[in-house]
């Protein structure tokens, strides 16, 4: 069940990816509101909600994004250093043109400008006045405070006509407080400019990281982002001071959608130290600055776009460098950040290297926008550092001895900057929207389901720069970045002149060159909360280059003895009885210790990294193929042949089987889970209740609930079953989640709480999760069919009939209940959301505008099933709610939501969120139809 929860964490988290109402549009809706187009604005950002008749006029730019074509296909070919031909993406990944066209045409008839038109179809880029925009998307716009002062951004998320937005993924750009930011400290580091005594110098540092003088980057290009453009004259200087050959007539700038509207000194500063590290790492390179309007997300992507039109114009532009980020949780809503990680893959898929600085908050970066480490602010990534198809450059700092020799290198941390003011440091941790790449496995890579932030790491201590005419001494992760892209300029120079195509999204060389000679091992320092340590971590990644040894590795890499293989009896494939354990095996020899990944139909296996491979309580949903990624740690990494899993069955009727629901749960409130059993002889059935907080940190969860607490009640028994903490019934418990394959809980110690009761025929069940502390906190609760595999007889032997989960969703948030059918055959459910119904029930705050949809997580149905808003007095759905014996809804218009499928046995979700962002309670209830 590792899978099955990686898939709830994934849909159920609060900025974790929703699928946008715009999957439920039908003929008859009118439009479709893209829910997750904007993130909700907390009141204490919000100055006011009417705008004047200036900030109406202000003109703004927004992307609709096209959803590309076959997307996991694309990213795995990424992860596997294929570069695809533009003929190729446009046959099988790019959106289809007469799609694209439609949306373009529609935004033309609306009166709005399209002032840039994307040569990969992925983005309408669209131009007009707040006013405009707020009619043409039916959105509303505040003013919303920032570090920089008020903007006017959206409120309430954007809409488009149902024949319009079926291939649309997102509206990005509309609100313009989501933004990237520089670290202030540099700018003041610049007006206090001392001796350069103990500032190391380019050479220094490419000598540091093994730079043959035969990398120059020659015949290579680096694409800068920026928001200003530097001083011809401090480039000059600066590379005349470092002995640098390189020259203004490399440098060019291009302004994006007119350039810069504001002359920054910390803009302008971060572009000065940009070019002239890049061009100093890759002395014969050429540079192109694009210089953008502003640091809003939206014109990140718009410079990106226009990089990727220019490809074919500039063959040798295969690196950018982006030196600017903000606190994850402040950059989009997930639906936007998908829409923008698609640009960055497009980049890569062209064999493009994006490098990308993870910050300069170190673990925990503070949410005032001011770039710095506050230990009171929550464990945070850095975006874009955090998107799974860019490299993420951590920081270090190198210790120089009096001969200007490297002699030690440590995470980056400063207790303060250099201005004497907070912390800063590397940025690092995990994210909490990016899922795990396929190729982020390797030795230290920490277990769990999403992407770890960074890939790598280099200088990013004071070192020396020239501004304002003057020289002197900067710091951060912005410094680290230019670094690393123009090495990285440098290889793909040197692999040019083998008629070697470029390296492409650079993290996926990184991982089975983890412990190897390529990189040096960061072994000590901090970024805050998470410490240095051999091998990969979350302050420096896989550590900083060895240039030379690092692409002698890459081009040349060791080989495996032999080939590793699945070991298989009988040979060629597994085949076992339903519910019992498969054991795989891959052997293989090498001459270094070997690191393993388990990957099911090409889908990595969380915490599957031995060489043996258990499947405990193996159905239908395990069919497949399986096979281990070997690496030798020093260049190689082969792919074992497929085991193929058939798992054996007699006529099994299919029937609901399990439970799971991840939530968030507010501090003094609860998640309720309820069941029934029926449809059987038998007096009761053995039911495993589950309530997980703690051993969610396994998975990397953030802010699990930290004492969980179940309280059970059946109907018409007395008292009721409580738990706190599983320990106690420890042997019970272990044996419960190996039956029903469940993930093990592994601290007896912990406040996850369990219980096995017999639960018996047609009465109610409620279990009831909540914090003994009144603590929030994401939880999980779980409901499994214990009963002893093989025993189910049909007709005979009790079944889970309901299943049911009810909580008080948030502004903004979504309730997604996972549910399983076992056995071997299709089932018929009814699947409800209820919102206004509940008033029969003395509930006055429900949720008003569910809207529901249910998802395949797995299989060949993988994906959005059907969608509903709003059940409108159906006959079929009236008639199957009374067969199930489901409660009657309050009338035909009530805007309760349901759906009625027949199903195959495998995972599934049945999630829930208001159409309108709305608070209230919300029942999900899944029925089976007998």
């Amino acid at each position: 069940m590792r899978q099955w929860l990686r898939w709830l964490i994934r849909v159920i988290l609060p900025t974790a990816i929703v699928v946008p109402s715009a999957a439920i549009a039908a003929s008859a809706i009118a439009r479709v509101v893209l829910s997750d187009s904007i993130a909700p604005v907390s009141a204490d950002r919000l100055v006011r909600p009417a705008l004047s008749r200036v900030e109406l006029d202000q003109k703004l730019q927004v992307l609709i994004s096209l959803r590309l074509r076959n997307y996991d296909e694309l990213e795995a070919r990424i992860a596997a250093h294929q570069i695809v031909p533009r003929s190729e993406l446009a046959q099988r990944y790019l959106p289809l043109p007469a799609d694209f066209e439609r949306v373009r045409r529609w935004v033309a008839a609306q009166g709005l400008e399209l002032p840039l038109t994307d040569a990969f179809l992925t983005h309408v880029v669209v131009r007009g006045s707040v006013e405009q925009l707020s009619t043409v998307f039916g959105v509303s716009f505040g003013r919303v405070a920032t570090p920089d002062g008020e903007l006017s951004s959206a409120l309430t998320a954007p809409s488009l006509p149902a024949d319009v937005a079926g291939p649309v993924l997102a509206v990005a750009g509309l609100q313009p407080h989501l933004q990237g930011h520089v670290n202030p400290g540099r700018a003041v580091a610049a007006a206090n400019l001392g001796s350069l005594d103990g500032a190391p110098t380019p050479a220094d540092i490419q000598a540091a990281y093994h730079v043959p003088v035969s990398f120059t980057g020659a015949g290579q290009t680096i694409a800068i982002l920026g928001a200003a453009a530097p001083s011809s004259g401090d480039l000059t200087a600066f590379w005349q001071a470092g002995g640098i050959p390189q020259s203004l007539g490399n440098f060019t700038v291009v302004n994006v959608n007119g350039g810069p509207s504001v002359i920054s000194p910390d803009n302008t500063l971060e572009a000065t130290l940009d070019v002239e590290w890049a061009g100093a790492m890759a002395p014969a390179a050429k540079i192109r600055l694009y210089a953008m309007t502003d640091l809003y997300y939206s014109s990140f992507n718009l410079a990106l776009v226009q990089i990727l039109n220019e490809l074919a114009a500039h063959p040798g532009l295969n690196v950018v460098s982006i030196s600017f980020a903000s606190p994850e949780n402040q950059a989009g809503s997930a639906s936007t950040l998908l829409a923008y990680s698609q640009t960055y893959a497009l980049l890569a898929a062209s064999g493009v290297s994006v490098f990308v600085g993870s910050g300069d908050g170190g673990s925990n970066p503070d949410q005032s926008g001011n770039g710095e480490y506050s230990q009171s602010a929550p464990l945070m990534t850095g975006y874009p550092a955090s998107d799974s198809n860019v490299t993420s450059v951590g920081g270090t700092a190198l210790g120089f001895g009096s001969d200007w020799n490297e002699k030690s290198e440590s995470s980056w941390f400063s207790s303060t900057d250099v201005t004497g003011r907070d912390q800063v440091g590397t940025g690092g941790g995990v994210s909490s929207v990016f899922l795990r790449p396929s190729f982020q496995t390797g030795v230290g890579v920490p277990a769990g389901a999403f992407r770890c932030v960074p890939d790598v790491a280099a200088q990013a201590e004071k070192s020396f720069y020239y501004f304002q005419g003057h020289p002197g001494t900067v710091w951060g992760t912005s410094l680290a970045t230019p670094i690393w892209a123009g090495i990285v300029a440098d290889m793909d120079q040197q692999r040019a002149a083998q008629s070697l195509p470029a390296l492409g999204l650079f993290a996926t060389w990184c991982y089975p060159l983890i412990g190897s000679p390529g990189f040096s091992d960061i072994l000590s320092g901090i970024d805050g909360y998470y410490t240095a340590g051999p091998f990969y971590d979350l302050c420096t990644g896989a550590g900083s280059p060895r240039a030379a040894e690092l692409l002698a590795l890459i081009d040349a890499p060791p080989k495996l003895d032999v080939p590793p293989t699945i070991v298989v009896q009988p040979s060629g494939a597994v085949s076992i009885a339903n519910n019992t354990t498969a054991v795989l095996t891959c052997v293989a020899t090498a001459p270094a210790a070997l690191l393993y990944q388990w990957y099911f139909n090409g889908l990595a296996i969380g915490g599957a990294t031995s060489s043996n491979l258990t499947i405990r309580g193996a159905s239908t949903v395990n069919v497949g193929l399986y096979t281990c990624v070997c690496s030798n740690g020093i260049g190689n990494s082969v792919t074992s042949n497929p085991a193929s899993l058939q798992v054996v069955t007699t006529s099994d009727p299919g029937r609901l089987v399990n439970e799971s629901v991840l939530a968030p749960v507010a501090a003094g409130q609860n998640l309720t889970v309820g069941f029934y059993a029926g449809h059987g002889t038998a007096g009761s059935m053995p039911v495993l209740i589950r309530g997980i907080g703690p051993a969610l940190s396994d998975f990397q969860v953030p802010n699990p609930m930290p004492d969980p607490s179940i309280d059970v009640v059946i109907t018409n028994q007395n008292g009721d079953f409580e738990n706190n903490g599983w320990g106690a019934n420890q042997a019970a418990i272990e044996q419960a989640d190996r039956q029903t394959g469940a993930f093990e809980l592994t601290d007896p110690s912990s406040h996850d709480c369990a219980l096995v009761l017999p639960v018996p025929i047609n009465q109610g069940t409620t279990a009831t999760l909540t914090s003994e502390s009144n603590a929030a906190g994401l939880a999980l609760a779980e409901i499994y069919d214990d009963s002893t595999p093989g025993s189910y007889v049909d007709g005979v032997t009790l079944r889970l009939i309901n299943l049911s989960a009810k909580l008080q969703l948030a502004q903004n948030q979504s309730l997604t209940a996972g549910f399983v059918i076992g056995g071997t055959t299709a089932k018929t459910v009814l699947v409800r959301a209820v919102g206004p119904s509940l008033q029969q029930f003395s509930i006055t705050a429900f949720l008003p505008d569910p809207v529901l949809t249910l998802n395949a997580t797995a299989g060949p149905l993988f994906g959005v099933l059907a969608a509903n808003q709003g059940w409108g007095g159906s006959a079929p759905l009236s008639d199957a709610a009374l067969e199930a014996g489901a409660f009657g809804f309050i009338g035909p218009q009530s805007g309760d939501s349901v759906i009625l499928a027949t199903l195959p046995p495998g995972n599934y979700t049945a999630q829930v969120n208001s159409a309108t962002g709305t608070p209230g309670t919300v029942l999900v209830e899944v029925y089976e139809i007998p």
